[in-house]
């Protein structure tokens, strides 16, 4: 298993340096603890766009010699912007990490923002937006998010609406960079076989004159009351379907045991929904269930298409299945569920830059990061029962339903959720 260090400079930035990988490579990643979900409605899309301006050059080089030094080293310079965390980061071979400090640090505290690339990024990010508009994934995850957490930042778009990003000047895109991107935001993560002591120092001697402020906050989510919500989409010859219920948060005790029953019911061939939908009836290509969760909120979701003269007798199997499935559930079901999450949570720490983006999200979310033994401890622990119970007591209640195709399916909802809670 892998060594990780966790350690703070001497101003508080928080840095883990996991030396798990040993195939000479490295990654290593400027995260911030600011995402669309920390912005007002006025400010949606902000994060992102920044994210893309921080590129465009420094007090020190031009955007061409920065991209040109990080393509002579043979690394790949990127960044995310998340929900919950912005994450600037490098891949390369290990003998450079200090060159790809550098680099990072040059663009986190000396970027310039020109007028000039702040205009042509204004019409990139807008052409994104565009793009993503004709993408029917998109479409439908950021449809869903808007009907479960309406009128909120949870539920707004990471991109934002394209008014917001047309109009938004440069000064204010500047002052969010000034008054999110701080010591107490900032997470460094070096993924790779490195030398510790050498990647402290260099940090340190770095970063110790980064700005100091207060750590960002958003917006608690509220989860919206159960309702029906149709995306019309005409040119789809399938009517996509999420059930969404009301989940468990992240730090719930009984999250775990809820992530099994998701897979136990409907992850894979071998679950409940997948035998009874797909294998029985032919009614679906595939069907899934998942549980997912934010710090402050959760949602368990049951997602499937299939055509419209499909639909209501698609959604009767699967309520019949969600009224009898759980009490089925068996010690062989749970065993096997458990060594699937096992080695999906492995795979998830295979590369050296999936590595860094955990570690990352980890203190994001837990304030520290979780060792892949303490957690695989924590994905052996519950019980049958607790399992069962855990995910009766969620699929008992009243979801929200979203589709998305041809044809609205109110009706079969109104049937669907008849006598739940």
């Amino acid at each position: 298993m892998s060594e990780i260090i966790e350690e703070t400079l001497s101003n508080g930035i928080r840095v883990v340096i996991d030396q798990g990988s040993k195939a000479g490579l490295v990654s290593v990643g400027f995260g911030f603890a600011v995402g669309s979900r920390y912005e007002t409605q006025e400010e949606n899309g902000l994060a992102h766009f920044f994210e893309h301006n921080i590129f465009n050059g420094t007090t020190k080089s031009s955007q061409e010699e920065i991209f040109g030094r990080v393509a002579d080293m043979g690394s790949f310079l990127n960044a995310a912007t998340g929900k919950s965390e912005t994450i600037y980061y490098m891949d390369g071979q290990a003998h450079t990490v200090g060159v790809m400090i550098d680099v990072l640090t040059e663009i986190i505290t000396n970027s310039v923002f020109p007028e000039d690339k702040f205009e042509k990024e204004r019409g990139t990010v807008i052409q994104e937006i565009e793009r993503s508009k004709g993408n029917p994934d998109i479409v439908f995850n950021d449809g869903y998010n808007s009907v479960l957490y309406p009128d909120q930042p949870l539920g707004r778009t990471i991109l934002g609406p394209i008014e917001n990003i047309s109009a938004v000047p440069r000064n204010t895109m500047i002052r969010f960079f000034e008054r999110n991107y701080n010591t107490s935001s900032m997470i460094v993560c070096v993924a790779g076989d490195v030398d510790p002591d050498m990647i402290m120092q260099q940090l340190e001697q770095k970063l110790s004159g980064f700005r100091q402020g207060l750590a960002p906050a958003f917006e608690k989510a509220r989860m919206a009351d159960p309702t029906y919500s149709h995306i019309p989409a005409s040119y789809l010859p399938q009517t996509r379907t999420s059930l969404l219920y009301k989940g468990l948060e992240l730090l719930d005790p009984n999250f775990m045991a809820l992530r099994l029953g998701g897979r136990i019911l409907g992850g894979g061939a071998t679950s409940a929904l997948f035998q009874k939908v797909r294998l029985d009836h032919g009614l679906v290509y595939n069907i899934s269930s998942n549980a997912s969760a934010w710090v402050d909120s959760g949602e368990f979701e049951i997602e499937f298409a299939t055509t419209p003269d499909n639909m209501d007798k698609a959604m009767g199997i699967i309520k019949d299945t969600l009224e009898s499935a759980v009490e089925r559930f068996s010690e062989s079901d749970l065993s096997r569920a458990k060594a699937i999450l096992n080695t999906g949570s492995r795979f998830g720490y295979e590369k050296t830059e999936d590595t860094m983006k955990a570690r990352i999200s980890e203190i994001v979310s837990y304030g520290h990061v979780v060792p892949l033994p303490k957690y695989l401890e924590k994905l052996s622990a519950p019980t049958l029962d607790e399992v069962k119970d855990a995910l009766q007591e969620v699929i008992s209640t009243k979801p929200t339903m979203v589709t998305m195709g041809p044809e609205e399916a109110s009706s079969t909802y109104h049937r669907f959720t008849l006598g739940l809670g």
